[in-house]
């Protein structure tokens, strides 16, 4: 009976070891998450100057090449592929327009593209600017 019966509370110096390590980890990742708690990433917000060859680029997206040498397109002349390029008309609406140009005739100002079932207002706004009546063909 020379050894003494180990104290039940006692850790083992490995014991004591693995506990230190866990603190130190816990210790550092709470302090890590203090830190960063409240911060908002920064937000950049960039704005495009409009330049001169702005108005030349086709837009994101653009499906068909459009009359002339810009991006601007005939209501007249455009085939339902350069009508596609316009936002907010896809296959179904440009082949709307032609067969409502073929049915009717030319479009004698811009503003009559609204009398095709499915251009409202608010589209022929977003696509004012790109949109024009040509010269009558001889």
């Amino acid at each position: 009976m020379g050894k003494q019966a180990k104290k039940s509370g006692a850790l083992r110096p490995a014991e004591r070891w693995a506990i230190g390590v866990t603190a130190i980890v816990l210790a550092l990742t709470l302090g890590f998450h203090l830190g960063t708690a409240g911060r908002v990433p920064e937000l950049r917000v960039e704005t495009e100057t409009p330049t001169a060859t702005a108005a030349l680029e086709p837009s994101a997206g653009a499906a068909a090449e459009t009359t002339g040498t810009d991006d601007r397109v005939d209501l007249n002349r455009a085939t339902a592929e350069e009508l596609q390029a316009l936002r907010g008309i896809g296959p179904a609406l440009a082949e709307r327009i032609v067969a409502y140009r073929e049915e009717h005739g030319p479009f004698a100002k811009v503003e009559e593209l609204t009398l095709v079932n499915g251009i409202s207002p608010a589209l022929l706004e977003k696509n004012a600017e790109r949109l024009y009546i040509g010269e009558a063909e001889p």
